[in-house]
């Protein structure tokens, strides 16, 4: 078998139609792990963006609390948290897609076209990206 046809066979799904050998379990085992890792790699990733995004919510949650108790002469105070908890919000929401295309990219170069079943990730972040569109609207109405 030349170079080119074993890089062929490596990079073939099983059952595609060529006429590869038969894989090494071994090889399928070790290929599906790292699949597995690489999914565990993005989950993680997914909950330090919505560790960061609770954090920025519950700053602005603290802003909230301060002018609802009309509390005088933590101006400044209340503006440094309005913009770390903005950052922090908008870091969690820039993470979680960053994340995503780590994992798209990772799985591309691992050669999986045909990959486990992308529906968690995909869920994963839509749930992400909609936690964080509900909660900025949600600070919109109650600060205006």
């Amino acid at each position: 078998m030349s170079r080119k046809e074993e890089t062929e066979c490596a990079l073939a799904a099983p059952g595609d139609g060529t006429n590869c050998p038969p894989e090494d379990p071994r090889v399928v085992y070790a290929r599906i792990r790292t699949d597995l890792a690489n999914r565990r790699t993005f989950l993680a990733w997914c909950r330090t963006s919505l560790g960061l995004m609770a954090f920025g919510f519950v700053l602005e949650k603290i802003i909230w609390f301060f002018k609802a108790e009309h509390m005088a002469g933590h101006e400044r105070t209340l503006h440094e948290f309005g913009v770390l908890g903005g950052l922090s919000f908008a870091m969690g929401g820039f993470l979680i897609i960053a994340a995503w295309f780590r994992y798209l990219e990772v799985a591309k170069q691992l050669g999986m076209r045909h990959p486990l079943s992308m529906i968690p990730e995909i869920l994963m972040t839509l749930t992400v990206v909609g936690v964080m569109a509900v909660a900025v609207l949600f600070a919109g109405n109650i600060l205006n």
